[in-house]
């Protein structure tokens, strides 16, 4: 019997018995031709053959389905030029074998399959011959691995015999590595390579070499522990023959739809040999952890915490960055907004350390706030009235500041404050034994504050907003002053229990705003100059909190011919304290911003024409003060030039007084002071400019010169990235990531900082930093870091990259030319991280001299 179509594939579905050898459904189909051997029960099936049982798939040119035996055999066909075609492919659940042939037994589910190819994890297996167990377990013979997929690859792990456990690794006999198809001598008499669909535990084999100042060493070697599907953890260590050590424990988690993050903890202890022999032994530790949630309900916990010894980082760390940071950060954070109400409460534990100056700072705090909220604008029908807008906010906050900087307050006048003489010294170590000290001196308290306003709506296009602000303060202590005739100065003492302070302030504003055209020709460039001036007004009323009847302040004596003077019983705190002396101001401020619409061939959209800030300015003048009314006139203008390749900012002050110079004996300038005076009386122009700042950066690709978009940016119809999932991966290990497809990118910063005041030099700082890469050929790529300083005439930090695809391979050369990390490294490596230890290092860097 024979079935044959020319055109169409030919498909059929076959059952034999209830149950037996062969216990499902075996469907089948070829696209030239199946034939029946009744008699012997056998099938043939010709051209793009397919058969399907259960979980196994075969394709293959020719198929022989022979039914008495339970057997497969499967191979190619040869067309008129002796070249074959339909290669068969065995699939087994997701895992495909590329073959020269195949035979298969359904009952057993063993097999034998000749020339084989197959992918496992990232890497390529080859053999002219292997057996398999119906666990899907293949044992070969002659057999090569590699993660290079070229035909020919350029270099490979040989094997006379090797076993491929399915989904889980391979295990090598005594095998040698191939480059080029040229055997070498190097090798092992065992190998283990692994390449799992889960994670699974297992050792991590350390790196090696010398340190000249702490010897041999063994490094991030360790034990990698799976604890499940959403916990794992690395327990690393490092010792030094010198006698230096140390342990990590690197541990991350993740619960999905709800949180992920990541902890790590480093402890060592680095023993250091000079050349006379002496031994320095330093103690460092580091934590790092990391908790970010998923936003969902009305609660939000996370953290970001990185702190630790103040030598941790010179004596332990190799990132470039961490290195020359000097300051670091942590928060630790929990929100939780109360839903129907307008309350929302914060907490907060942050953690500030400088590693220079060896200062840190703990700050546990909470916070309790109200949306404003408007009691009568349901009461009354006139929703534009001045009770409808009516609106009543709250803030308050509650602080423990726990520093080592213990520096004592500061006034005008000589002092002793016991509390810190007794401690001698303005910086404590932040440690176990200092520790009931930085609580006794620690700062702590708690603030709120009630802004009351409403707006009223004059002549259409005046608006009137009368305020009231006010402000509690409640701390744990209070000081009193008295002067010491025997220490001719004034003794600073505290005295505890609850104390409270309150300020208030009220204010009237009111301002409006109006534009000015200017129009221009159509054959000029620019069409027309908008000018926006917004003028304003406040007139603000404080009393004096000085006054005796509030008890804020104490007027005491400062020095020994009876002067007096009225000082704040909360100086220094926390929060800060009722200010003193009465406080009325009338101000007029005014702000103006300058906008030009000029011609843009891109722009299509508004007719040809697009809008830029040309400058905008602003002061403000109090009409109740006694002197010095104006104040300085500030500036800012940013610009995009060069088709909008390069982003200038320029922002400025300038200072409307002038100044009066003050000789000496001999003539020569000594000092000055401001007079009161503006400087156009006194012939000094405006002004004099107090502040300037210009800053100007552009990145520089081929694209954008052309004037075509830069392919990093671009994005589908619906604004998502189709690279996402790359840029991700990009995100995650920036260091492992190398673009070789843009020719080159040039980023240059320059920044010119520019201070003044009066007859005074100028203070001028500039610099200018540049970084960008250059691609020699499509596998070749220089990259670099550096910056120059003007002031000091050196330049910053100079890195210089050398990176060479290699195809399965990567060489990676960084240079590190002058500078504290001079230093140089080379790699040599496979890209596959499942032979992540097959490369060839060479390095000479700061951290091991």
């Amino acid at each position: 019997m024979e079935i044959q179509d020319s055109t169409k594939v030919v498909q059929d579905t076959v059952y034999f018995g209830e149950k037996g050898d062969i216990e499902t459904a075996v469907v089948y189909s070829a696209r030239d031709s199946i034939r029946f051997d009744i008699i012997k029960r056998l099938m043939y099936l010709y051209g793009e053959a397919t058969i399907t049982y259960g979980d196994v798939k075969l394709t293959a040119g020719y198929v022989e389905l022979d039914w008495l035996h339970n057997t497969i055999r499967a191979n190619a066909l040869s067309d008129s030029t002796g070249k074959g075609e339909g290669i068969p492919v065995f699939t087994d659940k997701d895992t495909d074998y590329n073959a020269d042939s195949i035979y298969y037994n359904f009952k057993t589910q063993k097999g034998v399959v000749k020339g084989i190819i197959t992918q496992q994890g990232e890497g390529f297996l080859r053999a002219d011959k292997a057996k398999r167990l119906a666990d899907g377990t293949l044992y070969n013979a002659t057999s090569i691995y590699t993660t290079c997929d070229l035909e020919h690859p350029h270099y490979a792990i040989r094997a006379r015999k090797l076993k491929l456990n399915n989904d889980k690794n391979i295990v090598a006999g005594p095998f040698n590595l191939v480059i080029n198809d040229i055997p070498t001598p190097l090798g092992f008499g065992f190998g283990l390579f692994p390449f799992p669909n889960k994670k699974s535990s297992g050792l991590i084999v350390p790196t090696y070499g010398e340190a000249q100042d702490r010897g041999f060493f063994l490094r991030d070697g360790g034990f990698y522990w799976a604890v499940n599907d959403y916990l794992s953890a690395r327990f690393l260590g490092q010792i030094y023959s010198l006698g230096g050590w140390g342990s990590t424990l690197d541990m991350d988690y993740k619960k999905r739809y709800n949180y992920s993050g990541r902890l790590n903890f480093s402890y060592n202890k680095v023993v250091r040999t000079g050349n006379d022999d002496e031994k320095d032994i330093n103690k460092d530790f580091w934590v790092r952890w990391n908790h970010s949630p998923i936003p969902r309900g009305s609660s939000r916990f996370s953290a970001s915490v990185n702190f630790g010894t103040a030598t941790y980082n010179q004596n332990n760390s190799f990132n470039v960055t961490n290195y020359l940071s000097s300051s670091f950060n942590s928060n630790i954070s929990y929100s939780k907004t109360f839903t129907g109400t307008p309350f929302s409460f914060s907490a907060n534990l942050r953690h500030n350390q400088n590693i220079q100056t060896e200062i840190a700072t703990v700050t546990p705090e909470a916070n309790l706030s109200m949306n404003r909220v408007f009691p009568f604008k349901k009461i009354v029908k006139n929703s534009k009235s001045p009770l409808a807008q009516l609106n009543v906010g709250y803030t308050g906050n509650t602080k423990l500041d726990i520093s080592n900087n213990l520096s004592r307050r500061s006034y005008g006048f000589s002092t002793i404050q016991p509390e810190f003489d007794e401690i001698g010294d303005d910086t404590l170590q932040f440690n176990g034994e200092n520790i009931s000290t930085l609580f006794e001196r620690s700062k702590y308290g708690a603030i709120h504050k009630i802004p009351i306003s409403t707006g009223i709506t004059v002549a259409k296009y005046f608006q009137v907003t009368p305020s009231l602000n006010y402000t509690e303060y409640w701390y744990p202590r209070k000081l009193n002053y008295k002067w010491s005739d025997a220490e001719q100065a004034v003794v600073v003492t505290e005295e505890q229990g609850f104390n409270r302070a309150y300020e208030y302030s009220t204010a009237l504003g009111a301002s409006t705003t109006f534009y000015l055209f200017y129009n221009f020709k159509e054959n000029v460039p620019v069409r027309a100059i908008r000018q926006l001036i917004t003028p304003s007004a406040s007139l603000g009323y404080r009393p004096d909190f000085e006054d005796e009847k509030y008890g804020f302040f104490q007027n005491v004596q400062v020095d020994s011919i009876g002067t007096m003077q009225n000082v704040s019983r909360f100086q220094s705190f926390l929060f800060g304290s009722p200010a003193g002396g009465r406080s009325e101001s009338l101000n007029v401020n005014l702000e103006t911003q300058f906008e030009a619409k000029v011609k843009s061939k891109k722009d299509t959209v508004n007719g040809g024409m697009k809008k830029i800030n040309l400058l905008r300015a602003s002061t403000s003048y109090n009409v109740l003060a006694d002197s010095f009314n104006l104040a300085n006139i500030s500036f800012v203008t940013n610009a995009k030039v060069w088709g909008e390749r390069v982003s200038l900012t320029f922002n400025g002050s300038i200072d409307p007084y002038g100044y009066i110079p003050i000789y000496d004996e001999e003539g020569n300038f000594s000092s000055q002071r401001r007079s009161k005076t503006f400087a156009w009386n006194s012939g000094q122009g405006i002004g004099s400019l107090s502040r300037m700042t210009i800053s100007a950066n552009t990145q520089l690709t081929p694209e954008g010169l052309k004037g075509g978009d830069d392919p990093m940016k671009k994005s589908t119809s619906d604004g998502q990235d189709p690279n996402q999932a790359l840029l991700d991966d990009i995100a995650a290990n920036p260091d492992q990531y190398i673009d070789f497809n843009i020719p080159w990118t040039l980023n240059l910063r320059y920044n010119l900082n520019y201070s003044k005041t009066g007859f005074a030099d100028p203070n001028i700082t500039q610099s200018l930093t540049f970084s960008g890469d250059v691609s020699l050929t499509e596998k070749w790529k220089i990259d670099f870091t550096s910056g120059y300083d003007f002031t000091n005439k050196k330049f910053s930090f100079t890195s210089i990259g050398i990176n060479r695809d290699l195809h399965c391979w990567q060489m990676a050369v960084s240079w590190v030319p002058f500078g504290e990390r001079q230093s140089y490294t080379l790699d040599i490596r496979v890209k596959s991280s499942i032979l992540q230890d097959l490369k060839v290092s060479k390095r000479n860097v700061w951290f091991d001299r």
